[in-house]
């Protein structure tokens, strides 16, 4: 039986079966598509980790140097600005390739970091330019992402792979994070986006070198479909996009439901951060409050992200055998 030394190996091979398949499971990727995952997944991780960081460097220098009374302004400016780059980004979708959109937005990135660094001394306006342009780099680098790689995979392999993808966004979020509390007192809050310029900057180059590997994918030149040209046109076009959710039963209520969501979200993150603030006000300089504030901020939302991750598993791996295929092994051990 499973009890004596034949069914000692076979319950250690049924075991060691159980540990390839999760192990599989964390990373369900066939041998021919490693090269281009494993590239996708450095480069999302890559620049996840540096906007993370020049996220957490940005709101610090806000909370302390603006003031967290001014951040609610800053709530309604983000989602603005957001919109406005989300337009230009759909816009040229049709007119390049979405590879050549991938890099050019990492590089443009890379670039307005830099700039962002080297204004600080202009003092406040550079301080609500970071912030908002911080948010909407962590949006943003998400929505081009996915342009590009929702073309790449069939159905099949998008229901592996992509939860692979979801998970980078988490791992970056962590290890952002933890660099975020070790860095803040070494090189201080207020170079946080010189961390960000890097990040993004190693991965434009790294995509640059490795760009035959990756496939150019959907989005050619768009000739002979009739686009809106005028700011006007665009902004009629996406009136009647609301329009059409406001009168559909079904997504009016979706749509209420997310607007209500990020309201309450939002409200939640003020009264977080403006926890953080008081309980880092007794420092002796600003820049003792600046990064006391990250280490604080960072491993909040460091542990908020662990937890998902390690739920991820559970819900997207490799799902069991059938019960049937488990009781015919279970006959052969007693065999």
């Amino acid at each position: 039986g499973c009890e004596g030394g034949p069914g000692r190996t076979c319950a250690r091979g049924r075991g060691g079966d159980r540990v390839i398949r999760w192990l599989r499971g964390l990373f369900p990727v066939r041998r021919e598509e490693r090269g281009m995952v494993l590239m996708l997944y450095v480069l999302l991780a890559v620049t996840v980790v540096a906007n993370w960081i020049g996220k957490v460097g940005s709101n610090s220098i806000f909370i302390k140097k603006v003031g967290v009374t001014s951040l609610p302004y800053a709530y309604v400016l983000a989602p603005i600005v957001l919109l406005l780059a989300s337009t230009l980004i759909f816009s040229l979708v049709g007119r390049l390739r979405r590879r050549e959109l991938f890099i050019w937005y990492i590089g443009v990135v890379a670039v307005l970091s830099i700039a962002t660094y080297a204004a600080m001394d202009l003092g406040v306006l550079d301080y609500w330019w970071a912030y908002v342009f911080a948010q909407v780099v962590k949006d943003t680098v998400y929505l081009v992402f996915w342009i590009y790689v929702g073309n790449l995979f069939d159905s099949e392999q998008s229901k592996r792979i992509f939860p692979l993808f979801a998970g980078a966004l988490l791992i970056g979020k962590i290890a952002g994070g933890l660099l975020s509390t070790s860095l803040a007192p070494i090189i201080h809050s207020e170079n946080f986006m010189a961390a960000q310029a890097a990040g993004f900057a190693v991965a434009f180059v790294t995509i640059l070198i490795y760009r035959k590997r990756l496939p150019e994918g959907e989005g050619a030149i768009v000739s002979g479909k009739v686009r809106p040209q005028s700011i006007g046109e665009r902004v009629r076009g996406s009136v009647d996009g609301y329009r059409a959710v406001a009168s559909d039963g079904l997504l009016r209520p979706f749509g209420l439901s997310i607007f209500l969501w990020y309201f309450l979200m939002q409200i939640g993150n003020y009264l977080f951060t403006y926890s953080l603030d008081s309980a880092t006000a007794g420092a002796a300089t600003v820049q003792g409050a600046e990064d006391a504030y990250t280490l604080l901020y960072a491993s909040g939302f460091t542990i908020g992200s662990v937890i998902p991750l390690g739920l991820q598993p559970s819900l997207t791996g490799v799902p069991p055998r059938p019960r049937t295929e488990r009781r015919v092994i279970g006959e052969e051990c007693e065999r």
